[in-house]
């Protein structure tokens, strides 16, 4: 993914939704501020939502339910180099 030409407004609003697993939605945004937080994943189940680091997928805010949460984890921790690669990709 390439971005061009977008104004800092436009570009924080893009948020990729990098897979979807039995119920959980799991995004990626892009440009986030580097004070933030360390380079994570946003899960959204239902009406919940948790913040997921991707290099050690530590629950940085928020909350899922047990099982969900354990399977975002799971997920996360198998797809670190394609995560942090999209993470460099979209915020550098």
């Amino acid at each position: 993914m390439r971005l061009i030409s977008m104004s800092y407004d436009k570009l924080i609003n893009l948020m990729p939704q990098v897979a979807t697993l039995e119920g959980i939605e799991v995004f990626l945004y892009a440009a986030e501020p580097p004070d933030e937080a360390p380079p994570h994943v946003h899960a959204y189940y239902g009406n919940e939502k948790v913040r997921l680091a991707i290099k050690t997928s530590a629950v940085l805010g928020g909350r899922l339910p047990g099982k969900q949460l354990r399977r975002a984890k799971r997920w996360v921790a198998g797809n670190k180099a394609r995560l942090s690669a999209l993470w460099e990709e979209l915020n550098v």
